[in-house]
């Protein structure tokens, strides 16, 4: 995964990420976040995700741990091929002043009325660049 991020003021990020998967597939997409509550030490608010083939709505949440280190999380509903919810976790390492590392792991539930029981998961590691970093979410 790569992702650049930008901000559009002090509460809002504009995003676009390209990403690669174990299937060999591909894609990219754009997204904008609005945070609601944006403190030292947290964050909540409300995103808004898409591109070719996928869209989802997801309220995006992290919390800063010792060393600068943040767990964030984006549960969302959307249209896309894994199924319409999605639950993922990570880890966000900044690395200077734009750069961090993120670790994030995930599960589907692959629409669970064509489905019932059969989940999705996934591990991916990215790098993110943007104006959005300097030590916060």
């Amino acid at each position: 995964m790569a992702w650049l991020d930008g901000r559009l003021g002090e509460r809002v990020v504009l995003g676009g990420g390209l990403f690669a998967g174990q299937t060999g597939s591909v894609g990219g997409g754009l997204g904008l976040r609005w945070l609601a509550v944006r403190r030292l030490d947290h964050t909540l608010g409300l995103a808004v995700n898409g591109g070719l083939l996928w869209a989802d709505v997801g309220v995006p949440m992290a919390w800063r741990l010792e060393g600068g280190l943040w767990v964030y999380t984006e549960p969302s509903l959307g249209l896309r091929a894994a199924g319409p919810v999605y639950l993922p976790v990570g880890l966000r390492l900044p690395v200077g002043t734009h750069w961090a590392v993120d670790v994030e792991a995930g599960v589907s539930a692959l629409y669970p009325g064509l489905y019932p029981g059969l989940y999705l998961s996934d591990l991916g590691v990215g790098a993110r660049l943007g104006t959005a970093i300097a030590g916060r979410f």
